[in-house]
């Protein structure tokens, strides 16, 4: 079985939290080993990726900076590097293969998440059409709660793509889309391990972190 990452105990109290709050939670809702965790979110707070303390005041968790935490989580390798693994992954996009299943789960994405579909050209090519949108950016938005009972859960392989399945609760209404980074080349592996976030947790980052837009790759991207 995929390592799943899913919360133990349902989120009683709806609340922001500073880092070390969201850190020990997230450990305790996922039976992860707090102290690598630790080593994450200082590793995204070196890398400007995560707010630090100013003065005795430790500022909330922001939703781009819990999704950013997940990501890193999902695609670390050493905990020490899990900063910039996560700033790849933040920085993938989805492109749409041409079959039809492919572009309908696109269009369905769009439609919950709110984000535009952009056609990419370029002097020799014209590629399929993509969510103009990072990944990061929108897991943020999946994040949110909205009425409808949506759901997602997003898969990361190891030193890979992300893939996100998302769908409407009662419904047979759903789809998988793979996200990837166009500059990063993919060695082809015999063993993929893979990680999955599950819909639950998705909810308790968006009900625990304050709702506040993720500002990168865009501004904080070298």
């Amino acid at each position: 079985m995929h390592p799943k990452l899913t919360c133990c105990v349902a989120s009683a109290t709806i609340h922001a939290m500073h880092a070390l709050q969201f850190v020990q939670e997230f450990a305790t809702f996922t039976g992860q080993d707090y102290a690598s965790l630790r080593v994450i979110d200082r590793a995204l707070a070196e890398r400007g990726l995560r707010a630090k303390a100013k003065g005795k005041r430790l500022p909330d968790v922001t939703l781009g900076e819990g999704v950013m935490f997940l990501l890193a989580v999902l695609a670390n390798t050493q905990p020490t590097r899990a900063a910039e693994a996560a700033l790849e992954l933040a920085q993938s996009y989805c492109f749409s293969a041409p079959r039809h299943r492919n572009r309908k789960s696109l269009a369905m994405l769009t439609r919950m998440t709110g984000l535009p579909v952009t056609e990419w050209s370029g002097p020799k090519m014209r590629p399929p059409p993509r969510i103009s949108a990072s990944l990061i950016n929108v897991v943020a938005t999946l994040c949110r709660p909205r009425p409808g009972g949506r759901w997602a859960e997003l898969s990361v392989q190891r030193d890979g793509p992300a893939f996100l399945a998302f769908g409407q609760a009662d419904s047979d209404n759903h789809g998988e889309l793979r996200f990837d980074n166009p500059n990063k080349v993919r060695e082809p592996k015999s063993l993929i391990e893979t990680r999955t976030a599950m819909p639950d947790l998705l909810r308790w980052i968006g009900e625990n972190t304050v709702d506040e837009a993720p500002d990168w790759p865009s501004k904080r991207r070298d």
